[in-house]
Formats: structure tokens, sequence, C-alpha cells
């Protein structure tokens, strides 16, 4: 009796997280192959909006790390007021992007054949990860089907479809 009422628990447990996470999944707008959501709390004096899509990582099968699944790797974006953004990551992606490390200051993107660019801009001391709004990032990410990243010590490609969209609702839901 006691082992079926601790697996019942257990299903209703796993059920509710289950659960959770399709309500979680149900606040991202979809665009093409972008997420946008907002994030605001009700001490927040602006809104954060977050800008996403999944970072599909070249592995090297005899140097990758046994810590992390490379499915679960997100790049992109948030947004601050319409006005500021940053390089927007999951935590298994390692490095900080926070100061005084700005592990992502150097993170650097590739469209079809051109040179690597930097994504992040630094404007002045103390700026962690930051990108232009309306610089070259965001222009050749618009006008790109796909992107080559390195950030930090992990390199793979972005799918850009969609972010055009993406990034035209994060700026709209930035603003409210």
């Amino acid at each position: 009796m006691k082992n079926k009422l601790y697996f019942a628990l257990a299903t209703v447990l796993t059920l509710n997280n289950v659960l959770s996470a399709q309500a979680a999944d149900s606040e991202w707008e979809r665009f093409g192959d972008w997420e946008v959501r907002p994030v605001h709390g009700d001490m927040d004096p602006y809104t954060k909006v977050i800008i996403r899509t999944k970072f599909n990582e070249y592995i090297d099968p005899k140097k990758s790390p046994l810590f992390h699944r490379a499915e679960d790797l997100v790049f992109g974006f948030s947004i601050f007021n319409g006005r500021s953004m940053n390089i927007y990551t999951m935590v298994n992606f390692g490095g900080d992007n926070y100061w005084p490390t700005c592990d992502f200051n150097l993170a650097s993107f590739r469209v079809g054949n051109s040179k690597p660019h930097y994504i992040s801009t630094i404007d002045s001391p103390g700026d962690c990860d930051s990108v232009a709004m309306n610089g070259k990032t965001v222009a050749m990410f618009k006008s790109s089907k796909t992107a080559e990243l390195k950030v930090h010590y992990r390199t793979g490609d972005i799918s850009l479809a969609g972010f055009s969209s993406a990034y035209a609702r994060a700026l709209q839901l930035s603003h409210r």
C-alpha cells in the first residue's frame, strides 16, 4: 500500500511538472524558429523581453563535456524598455554575462561567407554583452537565413527564420 501511495504521489508530481513546463512554453509567441516572451514583475519599472532560438552546437565527440546536452542550448537577446539589448543564453551555456567577467563580450558571428563580426558592442566601461539595437548584428540577422556563432567556448549555428518578425514583436512588447 505504501509503495502504491509513493507511486501515485510521484506520478502526480511528474504530471504537474510536465503541465507546468507546457504552460510555460505556451507563454512564448513563435515566429519561425524564434520565440518571444515579455518578462515583467510587479516591481519592475520597465518591461524586459526575451527573444530566443535553439543553438545547434558543433560537437567533437572526443572533446564534448559529459555534463551538458547540446539540444538544451538557447541563444538570443534580452531587450530592456526598447532602449537596450544584451546577449541572452541559458545557464548551461557556461560563462558569466555580468560585469566584471563579461564572458560573452567576444562572442562572434558569421553569415554566409562574410568575415566574422562581434555580436556585442562595448560602448562604455562596465557594459556587458551589449548589442546595438540598429547595428550590424541585427541588420545581418534580418537579411540572412542562418548564422554561425562562437559564444564563450561553444561554436554552432542558429536559424534566422522568423528573426525579423520576432525582433519587431519584441520591440513592440518592450515599449509597454
